[in-house]
């Protein structure tokens, strides 16, 4: 009877050890979610990104006028007769 209950202890302990530390067990799960969590903020600000850039893409297909700000502040587009400015702001130490 000894024998059998150290057995059975023995079968035991290996399985919770395969519980907690084999493959796919408790570590593996806790490591797992943690790169869960990491990759779904990571898709939440990219697609924060998107819904940017499709509202930005939106807005220069249906309005000229945005297309003209983003050539002037970009590109440092000037219509004809302007004159370019640069004003020029002293460093303060």
């Amino acid at each position: 009877m000894k024998l059998f209950t150290f057995v059975l202890f023995i079968v035991l302990c290996a399985s919770l050890y395969y519980l907690g530390f084999g493959k796919n067990g408790w570590m593996d799960y806790k490591y797992y979610q943690e790169k869960i969590a990491e990759r779904e903020a990571s898709n939440e600000a990219l697609t924060e990104r998107n819904n940017i850039m499709e509202v930005e893409i939106k807005d220069l297909r249906e309005n000229h006028e945005s297309i003209e700000e983003t050539a002037r502040r970009e590109l440092g587009y000037i219509k004809r007769d302007e004159t370019f400015v640069r004003v020029i702001e002293k460093e303060d130490k």
